[in-house]
């Protein structure tokens, strides 16, 4: 199936086209392909900063109101430097209490 993508090289083809992104312009797209989602999320993410749940936080609740399953995948936060420790437990237990229905895994 993957070759027949490469055999049909149709200008619009979004499998075909590729972006490259960097700190300031990857979550804005992050989050529109979030909004877009209609079943299921899985997201791997090593790290799990109070900044960054600050900005999803919102999406997650209307894709959680919408009925869209969430699943975080991190690392342990006692994998983490000592600094991102604290911040990881927060915000994983902040998960449990703010949006139950998110499933976080590591």
């Amino acid at each position: 199936m993957i070759f027949n993508l490469f055999r049909n090289r149709e200008a619009n083809n979004p499998f075909l086209m590729s972006k490259l992104y960097d700190e300031t312009t990857f979550y804005p797209q992050f989050i529109k392909d979030l909004e877009k989602t209609k079943e299921e999320v899985i997201i791997e993410c090593p790290f799990i900063s109070c900044k960054r749940m600050i900005l999803l936080d919102p999406v997650f609740k209307r894709l959680v109101k919408r009925g869209v399953k969430i699943y975080v995948i991190t690392r342990d936060p006692k994998e983490h430097s000592e600094s991102m420790v604290n911040q990881a437990e927060f915000e994983i237990s902040n998960f449990k209490f703010r949006n139950p229905s998110i499933n976080v895994l590591w």
